[in-house]
């Protein structure tokens, strides 16, 4: 409960902070802004690489988790071992899947900061909480990357407890440099990455709390 209650509450101040002073996303945008609609990272080798990568690391993932459900259904395993199956699948369905690609990206019509004419874009900026008109779909509110990169951290809560705080930190740290990577590249603005976090692990921690012994939660 208490990652959960913390969660909630780092949902609701960050609500307070970009809809109080929505000029942060521009302002951390300009920062790392060349001119000319490109951005630190936007024509990076290195970066365009782990673009590349990062939807067939997902394929695999989700695919290896769907396969490891099915068969562990069929051969009728124990209880505790379908509801960590269940726990996996949903992280990952809920989170990236339902909420953040289905629903927000698709719906929410946020332009992307090298869409936006502050940087020579054509878009008009909105604040990341307010619905808008300005992009027609794959848009830039929230992160789907970095809501992807996020889900790991399910995939940690399950390794022994030995290696579960290294797994979870490796989790974390693999969402902080996916979201920093995106804003580096132009395609995200702050709000877009960090509401993508909480819309991520929020569900993850509420799922771990129904599904996950006292030992896994811990």
């Amino acid at each position: 409960m208490r990652a959960i209650v913390a969660l909630l509450l780092a949902t609701v101040a960050a609500a307070v902070l970009f809809v109080g002073w929505p000029g942060i996303d521009l302002a951390v945008s300009r920062a790392v802004f060349l001119g000319e609609r490109r951005f630190r990272l936007t024509d990076a080798p290195f970066a365009l690489a782990v673009n590349e990568a990062l939807p067939t690391i997902v394929l695999l993932t989700v695919a290896a988790i769907l396969c490891a459900a099915v068969v562990g259904r069929v051969r009728r395993i124990p209880a505790l071992a379908f509801r960590r199956m269940l726990f996996l699948v949903l992280s990952f369905a809920v989170g990236p899947g339902l909420i953040v690609n289905v629903l927000l990206k698709e719906y929410w019509g946020r332009a992307r900061p090298n869409d936006v004419v502050e940087f020579g874009g054509p878009a008009r900026f909105t604040p990341a909480l307010v619905p808008a008109d300005q992009c027609a779909g794959n848009c830039s509110f929230v992160s789907g990357d970095v809501s992807i990169a996020f889900a790991y951290v399910a995939i940690a809560l399950l390794l022994p407890a030995r290696w579960r705080a290294a797994g979870v930190a490796a989790a974390l740290s693999f969402g902080v440099f996916v979201a920093a990577l995106r804003l580096l590249q132009g395609a995200h603005f702050l709000s877009d990455v960090v509401f993508a976090a909480l819309f991520t692990l929020l569900p993850i921690a509420i799922f771990a709390r129904w599904l996950l012994g006292p030992a896994e939660r811990a």
